[in-house]
C-alpha cells in the first residue's frame, strides 16, 4: 500500500449545503487520487462545535492549503492569510461557472496577482485540477516573493498596521485620533482611499514590518461590507500567522466569525471604542528584534519601482524626483492654487518642494495637510449661518487665524530647534508668548487648534445677530479680530529677516464627502483660497506698525473637486490656477527609468529596463509604448502598472516579464484604475453604476450611442452632466481627428475638444466616435480595436507646460 504524501487542509463555508458537500466530496478524492492526507474543517468538530484553535494547528501542520473563496467567507479569507503568513502552498477555488462567485473574486481584488483554480463545481474536475498542479510537491515559497516584491525590511518596533473602517461614521474617526494621538506610536495605515487598492505585496510589506495589527470592520449594513471585511479577515490572518498583538473592532450587532471571535471587541459606541482601544495599546509590548527572510533577492532580479503613493516613501522621493514646470512653479510661487487628478503627483509635488526649500535656512517651510474630520466640523459651523455675506466673512476670518497660527507655530518650533534656542526678549520671545496667551501655544497642531476654535463659535450661533454688520461685528471678537491684527505685527518683527516664509496646504479632498452639502463643502475651500490671496497681500505690506515679509502661498487641490468649487464660485475666472497633469510620454518614461535606476544603484541605466527586463513587444507594440498607451497618464497609474507586471512575473518564477505576464498584470492595474475612479468621483454625483454600464461594450461607440447609454443609466443628473465628468475623469475620451481621441483634463480642454469633435463630423459626414480609455477595458471586458495600438499615441489636451486657468 502506497503511503499519503503531504497534508492538505480543505477550508470552505458551510453553506450553502452544496457547496459544502462539494467540498467534502474533492478532499476525498484528492486523498484517494493523490496520495495526500486531506483533512476538512469539519473533520474537527468537538461536540459539534468547530474550535478555532483546532483550525489553525491543522494548518500549522499542513504543506497545502486548499480554500473555497468564491463566497468570500470572511472565516475562510482568515484561514487563508495565516497560510500565506506560515508560507504554506495556498490554492485558492472557485467555481467559475457561478457567477456571483466570479464577481466576488473580481471585488475582493487584492488576491488577484495570485489567481485561481476553477473546478466548475465538480469535485472530480477539483481532484484532477489537483492531481495535475500537485502544490503538495512544489517549493516555491509565495509569501517570501511577495515580501521582495513589496521590498523587504524589519519589524519596527511600536508600529501599527491599520485599516480603516473606511466610512465617516464617529467610531471610524474616533479610533483613527486615538492611534494618531500617541506620539511614541508609528501608524503603517493601509487606507483605501488614498493608496485605491494597493497590490497584495504593499500590504504583506505593510504587515511584516508592524509589531502590532488594528482591524476595523464593517457593519453587515454598511455599504460594500462584505468584501471590506473579506479583505481585514484575509490582512487579520496574516497578522495572527506572524505571531503579531491583533486587534479586530466591529460596532455592536455584528455577528463574529468563529475564526476571530477571541481578537474581536464589538463596541457599543464611539467612546467605547476609543477606551478599549487605549487600553490595548497601552499593554501592546514594545516588541524588538527583525524577522528575515531567507532569500533577499529574487533570482530573476527583477527591477522595483518604488510606491505609487508620494507618501508612503517620503524619504526616498528626492532620488528619482522628475522635476517639472508645475514643480518649478511651487518653488518660484508663480501661482497659488495647484490643481490636478488624483495621483497625478501633487502630494510628491508638495512634498519635494518642501524638502528643497528648506535646505535654505533662511526659508521657513509649513505643511499643512488637516483631516478630513477637522473640516466637516467646519462645514457643520457654516450650517448656522444662512447669509452668505456673514458665512464667507466667518470663513475668511476663521482661515486668516488658521494660516497665521500655523506659520507662527511653525516659526516658534523651529527656533526652539536650534542649538541656540530662542533668547530672552527677542521678537521670537515676543511671539512665542503671544501664542501662549492667544491661540494655545505653539505646540499645538493644526486639529486641535480649529477643533478649539469651532468649540467657542458653536455655542454661541443662537445669539447671532440678525443684521448682516452686527454679525459680522460679533464674528471678529470671537474670531479674536484684534488680537489677530496684534499677532500680525508680532509676526513681521519676527520673521522680516527671512528669505521665504512658505506654506503647502494639502490633504483637503478629505474632507469632501460624498452625499454632503456640496455648495457648502464649495465654499469652505473658496473661503481658504480667499484667505490664501488676503494673507500674501497683508504680509507683502509694510508700514509704520507691521514689518513686510516676503509669505507665500500654496494650495494642492483635486480637479474634480475644484471643478465643483468653480460652480459655487462669484467670480470663478478670478481663481489663478496651475494644472498638474503629465500628457508628456517621454518624461513619464523617464519617471519610470528613474526609479529603476534609484532602486537599481550601481551605474543602472535606465533606457536598458526596456530591454533587460521587459520582452520587446506586447500585441504588437514596442513594450514601454505599450504600457504608457493602457495606463492613464499619471505617475500613480505607469508605477503601479509596471509593478503589478513585476509581482506577476515573480509569481510565475519568470527571469523577465513576458507578454503574457504583462496581460495578466493589466487586469490587476484596471480594477485598481476603476476603483480609484470611483474614490474620486466621491467629488461628484455616484458614478458606480454608470461605469459598469460600459461593461462589454465596444471600445469606441458613436456619440449618440454613448448618450443613450448615460440616459438609461443616470437619475440624479443629466446624460449631458454624466458625459462631461466621464470625459474630465478621463474615463472616456472623444474623437478629434479621424481614428484619434482626445481625453481632456481641464475646462478649456473639454470645450476645445467638442469643437474639434463637432468639426469632424461636418467633415466625414458623421458624428464623432467616443472611446472608452485603455486604462478601464480589462477589467469591463472592452476588447481593443487593433488600429488603436499604433505609435500614434491617444492625445490628451494640456501639457507640462504650465495652463493658467
Amino acid at each position: 500500500m502506497t503511503l499519503p504524501t503531504g497534508q492538505v487542509f480543505f477550508a470552505y463555508p458551510g453553506s450553502p449545503p452544496l457547496l459544502a458537500e462539494t467540498l467534502r466530496s474533492s478532499a476525498h478524492k484528492v486523498e484517494v487520487r493523490s496520495q495526500v492526507t486531506c483533512t476538512t474543517w469539519e473533520q474537527l468538530k468537538v461536540d459539534g462545535r468547530v474550535m478555532i484553535n483546532e483550525v489553525l494547528r491543522a494548518i500549522d501542520s499542513s504543506t497545502v492549503v486548499a480554500a473555497e473563496i468564491g463566497s468570500i467567507n470572511s472565516n475562510v479569507l482568515f484561514e487563508v492569510g495565516y497560510a500565506m503568513a506560515l508560507e504554506k502552498q495556498v490554492m485558492l477555488l472557485i467555481d467559475n461557472t457561478d457567477t456571483r462567485a466570479i464577481r466576488n473574486w473580481q471585488e475582493l481584488g487584492v488576491l488577484s496577482s495570485i489567481g485561481y483554480t476553477g473546478y466548475s463545481g465538480s469535485s472530480e474536475h477539483l481532484s484532477k485540477a489537483f492531481a495535475e498542479l500537485r502544490p503538495h510537491e512544489r517549493t516555491d515559497k509565495l509569501w517570501e516573493d511577495l515580501l521582495v516584491a513589496g521590498g523587504v525590511r524589519p519589524r519596527e518596533p511600536r508600529t501599527i498596521f491599520y485599516l480603516p473602517v473606511g466610512t465617516r461614521g464617529d467610531a471610524g474617526k474616533t479610533l483613527d485620533r486615538t492611534l494618531l494621538a500617541r506620539k511614541n506610536l508609528s501608524v503603517n495605515t493601509a487606507d483605501e482611499e488614498v493608496q485605491g487598492l494597493a497590490p497584495l505585496s504593499w500590504y504583506v510589506g505593510q504587515i511584516y514590518s508592524s509589531s502590532a495589527a488594528i482591524v476595523h470592520l464593517r457593519a453587515p449594513s454598511r455599504q460594500r461590507a462584505a468584501v471590506h471585511n473579506a479583505r481585514a479577515s484575509l490582512f487579520a490572518g496574516m497578522a495572527a500567522g506572524l505571531g503579531l498583538p491583533t486587534l479586530l473592532v466591529a460596532e455592536e450587532g455584528f455577528e463574529p466569525p468563529l475564526d476571530y471571535r477571541d481578537l474581536l471587541y464589538i463596541y457599543p459606541t464611539a467612546k467605547q471604542l476609543g477606551e478599549h482601544a487605549t487600553r490595548w495599546l497601552d499593554e501592546l509590548p514594545a516588541l524588538e528584534g527583525t524577522r528575515a527572510v531567507g532569500r533577499k533577492k529574487l533570482t530573476a532580479e527583477l527591477p522595483r519601482f518604488g510606491e505609487y503613493v508620494a507618501e508612503n516613501e517620503q524619504d526616498a522621493l528626492a532620488d528619482y524626483f522628475v522635476e517639472t514646470g508645475q514643480y518649478e512653479a511651487v518653488l518660484s510661487s508663480t501661482s497659488s492654487v495647484f490643481v490636478g487628478r488624483k495621483g497625478t503627483g501633487k502630494t510628491a509635488n508638495m512634498l519635494t518642494a518642501a524638502e528643497s526649500l528648506a535646505v535654505d535656512k533662511r526659508n521657513l517651510v509649513t505643511v499643512i495637510k488637516p483631516s478630513g474630520y477637522e473640516l466637516e466640523g467646519l462645514v457643520a459651523v457654516l450650517t448656522h449661518l444662512p447669509k452668505r455675506e456673514v458665512a464667507d466673512y466667518l470663513l475668511d476670518g476663521l482661515w486668516r487665524y488658521m494660516l497665521l497660527t500655523e506659520i507662527a507655530s511653525s516659526a516658534v518650533r523651529e527656533a526652539e530647534g536650534r542649538p541656540a534656542g530662542i533668547a530672552t526678549g527677542s521678537d521670537m520671545d515676543r511671539l512665542r508668548t503671544h501664542m501662549e496667551e492667544f491661540a494655545g501655544g505653539a505646540d499645538l497642531n493644526f486639529a486641535l487648534r480649529l477643533e478649539r476654535l469651532l468649540d467657542e463659535l458653536l455655542p454661541g450661533l443662537s445669539d447671532l445677530p440678525e443684521g448682516v454688520e452686527d454679525a459680522q461685528a460679533w464674528l471678529s471678537g470671537r474670531l479674536h479680530g484684534g488680537a489677530l491684527a496684534d499677532l500680525r505685527a508680532v509676526m513681521g518683527r519676527a520673521l522680516r529677516d527671512r528669505q521665504r516664509v512658505a506654506l503647502l496646504i494639502d490633504n483637503l479632498d478629505k474632507a469632501w464627502e460624498r452625499g454632503a452639502d456640496r455648495e457648502l463643502q464649495s465654499r469652505m475651500i473658496l473661503g481658504l483660497l480667499s484667505a490664501v490671496g488676503r494673507v500674501e497681500k497683508d504680509f507683502r505690506r509694510e508700514d509704520a506698525w507691521r514689518a513686510k515679509v516676503n509669505v507665500t502661498l500654496a494650495v494642492f487641490l483635486r480637479a474634480d473637486i475644484f471643478d465643483v468649487v468653480r460652480q459655487h464660485a462669484r467670480e470663478p475666472d478670478k481663481i489663478k490656477t496651475l494644472q498638474v497633469q503629465w500628457d508628456d510620454q517621454e518624461l513619464l518614461a523617464r519617471l519610470i527609468e528613474d526609479r529603476y535606476e534609484a532602486h537599481r544603484g550601481g551605474g543602472a541605466i535606465g533606457s536598458e529596463l526596456w530591454t533587460d527586463f521587459f520582452c520587446p513587444e506586447v500585441r504588437g507594440m514596442p513594450t514601454r509604448d505599450y504600457l504608457l498607451w493602457r495606463s492613464l497618464p499619471r505617475p500613480r497609474d505607469l508605477v503601479y502598472l509596471c509593478n503589478s507586471c513585476v509581482l506577476t512575473a515573480t509569481n510565475r518564477r519568470h527571469n523577465r516579464i513576458e507578454e503574457g505576464d504583462v496581460a495578466r498584470a493589466e487586469e490587476d492595474y484596471s480594477r485598481f484604475a476603476l476603483d480609484a475612479l470611483r474614490v474620486e468621483g466621491s467629488a461628484s454625483d455616484d458614478l458606480d453604476d454608470v461605469l459598469l454600464e460600459f461593461a462589454g461594450a465596444d471600445s469606441a461607440m458613436p456619440l449618440s450611442e454613448v448618450m443613450a447609454l448615460l440616459e438609461g443609466a443616470v437619475s440624479s443628473m443629466t446624460a449631458e452632466e454624466a458625459f462631461s465628468r466621464l470625459l474630465r475623469a478621463n474615463f472616456l475620451g472623444i474623437e478629434v481627428r479621424q481614428g484619434e481621441f482626445d481625453y481632456p483634463v481641464t475646462d478649456q480642454g473639454e470645450k476645445k475638444a467638442r469643437v474639434l469633435a463637432a468639426r469632424l463630423g461636418v467633415k466625414l459626414h458623421r458624428e464623432a466616435y467616443v472611446a472608452i480609455h485603455p486604462a478601464f477595458r480589462p477589467y469591463l471586458g472592452v476588447l481593443d480595436a487593433e488600429s488603436e495600438r499604433s505609435d500614434d499615441q491617444s492625445s490628451s489636451s494640456g501639457s507640462d507646460v504650465v495652463v493658467e486657468g
